[in-house]
């Protein structure tokens, strides 16, 4: 098969699912070595894109910035798209768990979660490092990561906090590139914990560990973190 046919084959059947495929694909593509046939290709992953947002989800138009995007612009704000989308999605199961119970909030974590919280956390702090964003945004994030860390140790937790931090990221998803994705994985990482230990305390029932996956954004990249 041709690259062109590769890059739209066993596409999703949601067009959401199936734009966020396409994105990681191209990301994928960009990274290899490049070939005689890189000009034409370009143009046809950029075009497919642009077309796939046009049809389907036009406000991603929202989270590009340039005039005349790369294929690179394009496939970020993709990204910033797909994990806004999930970090709501979270926060939407969350509010689901807990908005008809006399739930406090906290989570009686074990020795085990607390050691995976620690170790996502020093993840988290990595990434941001690591990450393309300004030294503002950064202090700003690593500000509300030190008090999760020292969350996590308190003797009750506050969940409520993490879920906070949650929405903080959906505001710098955009500008993080190619860190965008293990960010969230490690975000999203965190919050089963944390929402888990607290269904355990408050001996609520979760829903299915499918619904942890992925809506819509309404926040933009523009926006700094408070």
């Amino acid at each position: 098969m041709s690259f062109r046919r590769d890059f739209v084959a066993d596409l999703p059947v949601d067009p959401d699912d199936a734009l966020i495929e396409l994105a990681d694909r191209a990301s994928a593509w960009l990274d290899e070595p490049q070939s005689p046939d890189d000009n034409l290709n370009r143009a046809y992953v950029t075009q497919i894109l642009e077309r796939f947002i046009d049809r389907y989800r036009p406000e991603i138009q929202e989270y590009i910035s340039e005039t005349n995007p790369n294929v690179r612009d394009i496939i970020e704000a993709i990204v910033r798209f797909g994990g806004t989308r999930e970090v709501d999605r979270l926060l939407d199961d969350y509010e689901r768990v807990v908005q008809d119970t006399d739930a406090f909030g906290v989570a009686s974590l074990t020795g085990d979660e607390k050691k995976e919280l620690h170790s996502h956390l020093e993840n988290v702090r990595q990434i941001i490092q690591e990450s393309p964003l300004g030294d503002r945004k950064k202090n700003a994030l690593f500000s509300r990561l030190n008090a999760l860390i020292a969350e996590v140790d308190s003797i009750s937790t506050r969940t409520d906090r993490f879920f906070a931090f949650a929405g903080d990221i959906s505001f710098v998803l955009g500008e993080m590139a190619g860190k965008a994705k293990p960010f969230v994985g490690e975000v999203k990482d965190i919050l089963k914990i944390i929402r888990g230990s607290r269904a355990r305390t408050e001996n609520v029932q979760l829903p299915h560990e499918e619904t942890l996956t992925l809506p819509s954004p309404d926040s933009s990249s523009q926006e700094d973190t408070h």
